[in-house]
Order: structure tokens, then sequence, then C-alpha cells
């Protein structure tokens, strides 16, 4: 194996990078919520017994080599290497807003990762290789631990203790995750309920789940279901907003704009705004002609995936996914291009299927022989303006691309091309986004910059009123028995944003069972499931304004400036 390609069986760093010496500097512990995963390699006692040290070291490295850029690909830290598998934190040093999600679809990989690799291993030393993946979220300590001679980042918590037992109990070859985790991710994951598990060093049994796989998401037909449709309650205080957008998808085809941009602070309901107008626009399709619909999610690690934007898009205008197995994807853009390019199609499904890095035929690899890599962009640019131009001949196109402040710079930079390529026959794209803030949306903004004067339009979300936040509250709320006091508190710490609201009144509703309790509730808890998103924004401040933000929350809510200032003032 080459030498780039081995890791420290100690600390899991790549081995070609210098390991840094310990600091002799103990951070201090910091309290957060993180996913704990824990990976085993099943059987690795009776593997020893039948190695060479040597061998067996071998193949540890190659494991790690194959196991290790997983993580790395969904921005988890690896804190330790435990021998004979390891210990990965998701939300921590840095978090992210999606870290179980994150944490799920890694493991998903590591499984499909090692099962390549045992495949070659089988083969070669007659060695079946498996491992076993137990993940967890809960509230721990973090920083570095040891002392002068030597250091290392862990989590102390009993959320990290349950995630290794999770990891010892599961089948080989299998995803085991606790309940709390399973309740963040059960929208976007299929998994079986294992019932309640005894569990060593537990005192009460245990509930799991086994991950089964991602969700399918419905496909593309006259509408598609996003990839976030979180709220179930009517949209309130967005009549203007919808108004708006309904009135492009009325307009005759060519004479609106070509680009709608939603722009709004997270949880401001871009989303709900989407669905809702896209469901409408189906009631309303009648008088305007059909209105098809192809909605994708640009990811939060995404940027670091070439043309994850582009693919995601182009297989749902094709009614497939990412989430279906490479044959019924390929076979989807296929007969896409047959239907649509009758006797022209195989050059356009050869350059197509090469940008989704589908397996080509020999006579598909011809079509292509010959072009350098600035000759295969300028095909793939013109192949989807093709494929986008033909489809928004036959019906009212909309592309909707989610959250594409993340989207990465291969994908913005094709998608800009391909645009100026529809230009006799585009179809409608809409931009969900969050304000500029950063390089993230360097791509984006590049991306509008090419959308010719006058045929762009921005709808701007602002946090709901206060009367159309108090109707969103009621409604949240109908037939529970709750105290007005615990709306008053929902109204009051949503500040408008209903996301907040909707997930305020869920952990709310969990805690009490569903009734309502006649005591105030503290005002200082976070839902679960916005803590990951609150502590990334704080995670990428600088150093400084971090502190600054840390002390603050100490303080409290509400506070004079010169409170702080005098705090934190040397």
């Amino acid at each position: 194996m080459p030498a780039e390609a081995r890791f420290c069986l100690r600390c899991g760093r790549r081995l070609h990078a210098p390991v840094p010496p310990p600091t002799g500097v103990s951070l201090p512990g910091e309290r957060r919520p993180v996913t704990v995963m824990f990976v085993d390699v099943v059987g690795s006692t009776s593997i020893a017994e039948r190695l060479d040290p040597e061998d067996w070291g071998d193949l540890l490295h190659e494991v790690f080599a194959e196991l290790m850029p997983v993580i790395e690909r969904y921005e988890g830290s690896v804190a330790q290497i435990l021998g004979d598998g390891f210990l990965c934190f998701f939300g921590a040093p840095i978090a992210h807003e999606d870290d179980p999600h994150r944490a799920v679809l890694a493991s998903i990989d590591l499984i499909d990762a090692t099962r390549h690799l045992a495949e070659r291993v089988r083969a070669e030393q007659d060695i079946a290789l498996a491992i076993r993946v137990g993940l967890n979220t809960g509230l721990v300590v973090v920083g570095n631990v040891g002392g002068e001679a030597k250091q290392e980042y862990l989590a102390v918590g009993d959320a990290v203790n349950l995630a290794a037992r999770l990891q010892s109990s599961a089948q080989p070859m299998s995803v085991l995750i606790s309940e709390r985790t399973h309740r963040l991710v059960s929208s976007r994951f299929h998994c079986i309920a294992m019932g309640e598990l005894q569990l060593k060093g537990k005192a009460t049994p245990v509930r799991a789940f086994q991950v089964v796989g991602q969700l399918v998401r419905e496909r593309v037909g006259a509408a598609v279901d996003g990839p976030r449709d979180r709220s179930t309650s009517t949209m309130v205080g967005r009549d203007r907003e919808l108004a708006a957008l309904l009135a492009v998808t009325a307009r005759d085809r060519g004479s609106g704009p070509i680009a709608v941009t939603i722009r709004g602070e997270p949880g401001v309901g871009k989303s709900r705004l989407l669905t809702e107008w896209r469901e409408r626009s189906k009631e309303e399709g009648d008088s305007v002609g059909t209105v098809q619909w192809a909605v994708t999610q640009c990811l939060p690690y995404g940027q670091q995936m070439a043309n994850q934007a582009v693919v995601e898009s182009l297989f749902a205008l094709t009614g497939s996914s990412l989430q279906e197995g490479e044959r019924s994807r390929d076979q989807a853009l296929r007969r896409t291009c047959e239907r649509l390019f009758p006797g022209e199609w195989r050059g356009l499904y050869a350059s197509l299927a090469h940008l989704c890095a589908v397996p080509l035929s020999d006579d598909a690899m011809a079509d292509l022989a010959g072009l350098d890599a600035q000759a295969l962009r300028s095909l793939h640019a013109r192949s989807m303006g093709r494929l986008m131009g033909r489809l928004a001949e036959q019906t009212r196109l909309v592309i909707a691309l989610e959250d594409v402040h993340w989207i990465d710079q291969a994908s913005a930079e094709l998608l800009a091309e391909s645009i100026a390529r529809t230009s006799r026959a585009s179809p409608t794209w809409v931009f969900t986004t969050r304000p500029a803030v950063g390089s993230s949306a360097d791509h984006f903004v590049r991306l509008l910059e090419t959308i010719p004067i006058g045929r762009s339009q921005e709808v701007r979300l602002a946090p709901l009123s206060e009367s159309a936040a108090g109707r969103l509250v009621e409604e949240l709320l109908e037939g529970l028995a709750w105290p007005t006091s615990r709306a008053n508190l929902v109204r009051k710490r949503a500040e408008g944003n209903p996301l907040f609201a909707e997930e305020l009144v869920r952990m709310l509703r969990e805690r009490s069972g569903g009734e309502g309790s006649s005591g105030e509730e503290p005002d200082h808890d976070i839902p679960a499931t916005l803590h990951g998103l609150l502590l990334s924004r704080i995670d990428g401040l600088s150093p400084d304004l971090r502190e600054t933000v840390r002390v603050a929350a100490v303080i409290g809510r509400r506070f004079p400036a010169r409170v702080l200032a005098r705090v934190r003032s040397p």
C-alpha cells in the first residue's frame, strides 16, 4: 500500500501529514450535543490469530484507508483509533446543523465501502471482513484530555457509553442507532425497530433501531415533493409572497423571469412557501398548462462533491434519484434521452451519463474519445441545455434548487452555462437561499450574475408578524389542552420563526405526553432539532466573537450592552 494512504493506528490521521505534537494546553470542557459513532471490525481476534502481526497491521491500514475518507467526506472528526476500530464525533469540535443525518449517511457509506473491500480480501486472503456501527446523539462534555506527555480530544458523558454499547450489540455489516438519534433522522431514513435491548452497564432496557437505508424521494411527475417538507400546518402570513410566485407560473411561457430567488434566514419558511407554491400551481395548472416541477437540494457537505447539485437535478428531470440503484438511474436517463431525441439520443446519453458517473459501454465511451477536460465540460453544459430546453418546449418546467448557498463551484459554473444555452425555451429556475454571508454563497452570486438583466426576481422572507405568529401558534396547539402561558411562551421565544415555533411545540409536547401542564416551562431550553443549527452558526464565528457569545449566553437573553462590555473587559 502506498505510504500516503496509511493512517496512524493511534489517532487516525493520515501519515503523509505530520501529526502535531501535544500542546500541553488543555482546552476547557465544553457542553454540546454530539452524535457519537463507534466503528469496530467484527471478529478481529480470530482474524489476528490467523495472520502474521505485520500482515494484520497492513490489513487494518487498508481498512482505515477505505473508511477514513468517508468520515472526512461528511466532515466528522476521528477522535481515537481503538485497535481494530475507531471513535468519531459529528458535532465536535465543529458543529453542523445536520450532524445526526451526516453520521447516519457516513455509517451507510462505511458499510458499502467495507463490502467492496471485503470482496477483495476474501478472494486474496480467504478472510471474512465485516464491520458494525453504533450511533447515539446526546449532550457530552468535549475537550482535550490528558497530561503534558499526551492529550486527546475526547467526549465524556453517558451518550458516549451508549454509542459503544450499541456498536457491540449491532449485527455484522449493520448500523444500530439509539432512540434519540432515530427521532432526529427518521424523516430521511428507513429504520427497523429492534425493540428494547438490555445493554451491559445500563440499568434499564434501551430502545434501538437498525438503519436500512435512505428513504427514496417521490419521483418527478407533474410535481415532486422537496426533501424537507417539514411543516404540516397551514401556511400563514405569506399571502403577498405566494401571490407573487403564483404570478410567475401563470404567465405565458417566455414572458416571465427565468430565475426566482426565495431568500430568508434558516427556519423562516422558504421550503414551506415553495411547497405551497408547488401545490397551488398544480391546482391552477388547467388554465396555464401543466406545470412540471423538479425539486432537489444542495447538501451542506455538497461543496466537497463536484457537480452534486447538477447531478441531483438531472436525475430529478429523468424521474430518478440518487437514492435509487445505479441500474435504475441509468435506465431512467436512457429512456428520457430516447424519448426526447429519437434517432439522435446516443451522443446525448453518453455525455450525460459521463457527467453523472454512470458506467458506460465501450460504444458510449467511443463517443467521448479524444475530448480533453475542457471539451468534456462544454459538452456536458451543451447536453444539459439541450435536455432542459426540450423539456421546457413540451411543458411548463420549473426546476427548484433548495439551499443553493451550499452549491458546489462545479455545479454553479455548469448551471450558468446550461442556462445560457436554453434562452429559446428556458425552464423557470427557483433557488431558495439564506442571506449571502461569507464565501459559501459566492458560487451562487456568480451564478445569478449570468442571468440576463430583467429576467430574475427575488422574494425576501422576513420573520412572521406578531399577528401571523399568533395564528401559527394557535394552529399548532389546536386540540391540545395547554395553558395560555405556554402558548405565550412559544410565541415569545419563536420571534416570528415558524420552524422554531414548530420544534418548540414538538419539544414541549414530547415532555408532557401531549397534555398541558399548569406550571411554567423553562425559558432557556432549545429543541434538540435546532441545537446543531445554532451551534453551527456560533462555530463559524471568529474565536473572539465565539467567546463573546458564550459569555453573553451566561448573562441572559436580554441585557444592556454595557454589562457585556464590563464582563468582557480585561
